[in-house]
């Protein structure tokens, strides 16, 4: 099921300029198209739009060959995941996942028989009778990834579905969206203000800059031959972001063994136990330069996060 968005605009305000102005672009069936830009630049206006949560002010929204422009948002076939969750906190995990089916008056049996391969999917399957509050976070999302599916929707919107998320938990969900979408091949829009997060998983990017689509095409294609100045801006700034090693604040350099290595593209997570757990995220090439790995001793500075082999 292809998305497309033909000269989408919107305008909040009569007389203020546009939050959205004349976005198009397509969505290719089957594919994760990533909606990339930084806050404030109209990308979760842009999927509400496509989602039919606001109508725009021109243009028009096409969803399989059809126009759904005017169509009613249960009536589009999509399944919405927020970076809030949006769990029901009084209902348990099974509860949650088939609220969906529950509403549309499915039988009981079909709820149950659908909940138990959601439940398999997301690798929870012992987790149905517990309530929210009793999961992590990473847990709690993959629940909310369920809730959207379970009405077998055509298309997936996520809106920054891992900005709640600790380094550590994004990379991890980030390549369970990977292996969930090689399972299921639903047509998939992920909004994320992160260039890495956009580049390791979208097979299609649309920068998305002062409400307007600025470059659309691949993930190589868009690194390689930014389409204008800002574009080539905001990439640089975005991959300045993405290499600054992360860290907690402290003035003191602290003294710890590796505890955990996670690799993911050319950037690498390392947990170090230094006596309480610290987490570093560095490019690959750096770690790998250091020869280090799970048990070696290190000293990070956490007001830098920067890393280093003990004693050398």
């Amino acid at each position: 099921m292809s998305v497309v968005a033909e000269r989408l605009t919107k305008r909040f305000h009569p007389n203020a300029a546009p939050a959205v102005c004349e976005v198009s672009f397509e969505a290719p069936s089957g594919a994760i198209t990533a909606l990339l830009g930084p806050s404030g630049a109209g990308k979760s206006t842009v999927l509400r739009l496509i989602a039919g949560l606001e109508r725009p002010d021109e243009g028009r929204v096409v969803i399989d060959g059809g126009d759904v422009t005017r169509r009613a948002v249960q009536k589009r076939g999509v399944g919405f995941v927020f970076q809030s969750y949006g769990l029901f906190d009084h209902m348990s995990v099974r509860q949650n996942i088939g609220f969906g089916l529950s509403v549309r008056r499915i039988k009981r049996g079909e709820i149950d028989q659908r909940v138990n391969e959601l439940l398999s999917l997301i690798q929870l399957e012992g987790y149905g009778d517990r309530r929210p509050g009793q999961l992590s976070g990473g847990q709690r999302q993959r629940v909310a990834f369920a809730r959207a599916l379970a009405v077998s929707p055509k298309i997936l919107l996520l809106d920054e579905p891992f900005g709640a998320l600790d380094a550590k938990v994004r990379v991890e969900l980030r390549d369970w969206l990977e292996r969930l979408h090689a399972e299921t091949r639903i047509t998939t829009l992920l909004v994320t203000h992160d260039q890495e997060e956009a580049f390791a998983v979208a097979e299609r990017v649309v920068i998305i800059l002062k409400g307007r689509a600025a470059q659309v095409g691949s993930p190589a294609e868009v690194t390689a031959a930014p389409a204008s100045k800002p574009v080539a801006d905001f990439l640089v700034y975005a991959r300045a972001r993405a290499e600054a090693p992360i860290g907690p604040l402290s003035a003191r350099v602290a003294s710890g063994t590796i505890v955990g290595v996670s690799r993911t593209g050319d950037r690498v997570l390392v947990t170090v136990e230094a006596p309480r757990r610290l987490e570093v995220e560095l490019p690959a090439s750096r770690f790998e330069a250091m020869r280090v790995g799970e048990g070696d001793s290190v000293e990070v500075d956490p007001s830098t996060g920067e890393l280093s082999p003990r004693g050398r």
